[in-house]
């Protein structure tokens, strides 16, 4: 039992633990926000794994890989080039992963686009 001015230890008087604080719009709010956040966040790292592992295949230089990258605007992304990007995503993906559309796709984006 609690008397005047006493606090549990690892609890927060300022913020309300009640369930209508859980049950609030901002609660709700907030949980929305963390999740869109992961995701966006997962998406940013998605992309740059993608970027790093074209930039491996093509053996370009790092950072020369972006979202915009296709296969008419970077060196070595020619038919062998394009083999060495699937072989790459197959090794990061699994075989059971892949989907025969990579096999058609010339930019950085459409890659995205299928592999999401």
């Amino acid at each position: 039992h609690l008397t005047g001015g006493q606090v549990v230890a690892g609890s927060n008087p300022a913020v309300p633990t009640s369930d209508f604080f859980k049950k609030s719009k901002i609660f709700k709010f907030s949980l929305f926000f963390k999740i869109l956040m992961l995701q966006w966040y997962k998406s940013v790292m998605e992309e740059q794994t993608l970027f790093s592992l074209i930039e491996t295949a093509l053996n370009s230089k790092p950072g020369s890989v972006n979202i915009e990258t296709t296969s008419a605007n970077i060196e070595g992304w020619d038919s062998l080039g394009h083999l060495s990007i699937l072989s790459a995503l197959n090794e990061e993906l699994g075989e059971e992963d892949e989907d025969p559309r990579l096999a058609s796709a010339d930019s950085v984006k459409e890659i995205l686009e299928i592999l999401n």
